[in-house]
């Protein structure tokens, strides 16, 4: 079929005396193609704005709490996604097209979705508990957005792999591909990176230079929402106590009453 098309758009050309106008399906791969090598440059400049911004969203001031690197984690999570699905479908001998040079972008942005969704679940978790405990909370809020989110995107693009038109059909079956590697590889690579940011955390290292920092209360206050442990001695025989919270921080007061 493709050099039947090849054939008439030859002899489309050697034509002097009538003007041919005709559409095939390889017409359309070809504008799609054109279409994608125009707007190629103003979309990397478009995801290099989007990794810069999201690791920025991760940075806080809390040196230890800040996870810029969660941010890059989620690149190379989308990369592997990404050549996994480009791998298995060329060793199935589907055919490789330009168009497919814009599912590692649609993946990116689907991937650090999923980041933030996870990063928002891990930060609502209770920082007093044991590593194991708030990757369990985590997953058991943020798991099923995450799977809502890559099972409506995979059937967008599986619907769209029932066309006719070779290149919308190729490039669907690459992205939707990709879809499915990139649920996986969050759950699994990208959680196992974030187990290890919480561990860190939990021993106050420096989130970049992973070095021990003094304790929160280095410069004399203690961040709001934290708790800290404290020892309290009993109160003398014959008084009663109570245990009041402590304005803007994690800590209780314990006051006697007599």
């Amino acid at each position: 079929m493709v050099a039947a098309e090849e054939e008439l758009l030859k002899l489309k050309n050697d034509m002097q005396v009538l003007d041919i106008h005709f559409f095939t399906t390889r017409m359309a791969s070809d504008q799609l193609e054109k279409g994608f090598r125009q707007i190629l440059p103003f979309v990397t400049a478009a995801i290099v704005i989007l990794i810069a911004f999201s690791s920025l969203s991760l940075v806080s001031l809390d040196c230890v709490e800040s996870k810029p690197g969660l941010a890059i984690m989620a690149v190379i999570s989308s990369v592997i996604s990404t050549v996994a699905s480009m791998g298995l479908l060329i060793y199935l001998q589907v055919p490789f097209i330009g168009l497919n040079k814009i599912a590692p972008f649609l993946i990116l942005g689907i991937g650090l979705d999923d980041t933030f969704v996870l990063v928002a679940a891990w930060r609502r978790t209770n920082p007093r508990n044991s590593v194991a405990e708030r990757m369990r909370e985590t997953y058991s809020e943020a798991a099923v957005s995450v799977t809502i989110t890559s099972v409506t995107d995979g059937l967008s693009f599986l619907i769209g792999a029932l066309t006719d038109i070779p290149s919308i059909y190729i490039f669907c079956m690459y992205t939707g591909t990709a879809v499915v590697f990139l649920y996986f590889s969050h759950l699994t690579f990208f959680g196992g990176f974030l187990a290890y940011v919480g561990y860190g955390e939990k021993a106050n290292r420096h989130s970049i230079l992973c070095v021990k920092v003094p304790p929160r209360s280095r410069d004399g206050k203690i961040p709001p929402g934290r708790n800290i442990d404290i020892a309290v001695d009993p109160p003398p025989s014959g008084r009663t106590s109570t245990t009041l919270p402590w304005p803007n921080s994690g800590l209780n007061e314990t006051r006697e009453l007599r």
